[in-house]
């Protein structure tokens, strides 16, 4: 009984650890999605100590046996990660979309996008993945100039293909 107290007070001490050090990694990138992976004891030590919010970014809790191969987790985890992104893309498309059709807070095509990033006007810059790049890199520097958010979206999608696979969610209108 003794040991197993005195390993349930290291594992949650160890776990206040991991969320603090990943908390600090987290907020300097940005990260928006969380894999949990681990032994159970593990999972729900630092599922106890998650800051708020934290709880929405999970996007799966996988048990798993750190003794596994990396190539094993990776395939493992792909499915989780790629749903995650058709997601998003999803729900950008969908309020691309809906700005566009109200006249609200959207740019389609090339030139109006570009020049909304010229003003600094972009919020979220979408671009189709099969695009010149070329203009892919030209488009994504000057996003990263005035701290635009920047969204592949696979080359198949209709949405972005009807504006020569650029377009982007604006932070004001002009």
């Amino acid at each position: 009984m003794r040991y197993q107290r005195r390993r349930d007070k290291e594992v949650m001490h160890f776990s206040r650890e991991i969320i603090e050090k990943a908390g600090a990694v987290f907020d300097a990138v940005g990260v928006q999605r969380i894999v949990v992976a681990g032994r159970d004891r593990m999972i729900s030590a630092l599922e106890r100590e998650f800051p708020a919010g934290w709880q929405k970014k999970v996007i799966a809790v996988i048990r798993w046996d750190l003794d596994h191969a990396d190539g094993e987790f990776l395939k493992k985890v792909r499915p989780f990660l790629e749903k995650a992104e058709r997601e998003q893309e999803k729900n950008l498309l969908a309020l691309f979309i809906s700005e566009l059709r109200r006249g609200g807070l959207a740019a389609e095509g090339e030139e109006r996008t570009r020049k909304a990033l010229k003003i600094g006007q972009v919020d979220t810059l979408l671009i189709s993945q099969g695009l010149d790049t070329d203009l892919t890199e030209e488009l994504t520097s000057l996003a990263k100039q005035t701290g635009a958010q920047v969204e592949f979206v696979p080359e198949l999608n209709q949405t972005l293909r009807q504006f020569d696979g650029i377009a982007a969610l604006l932070r004001f209108n002009i």
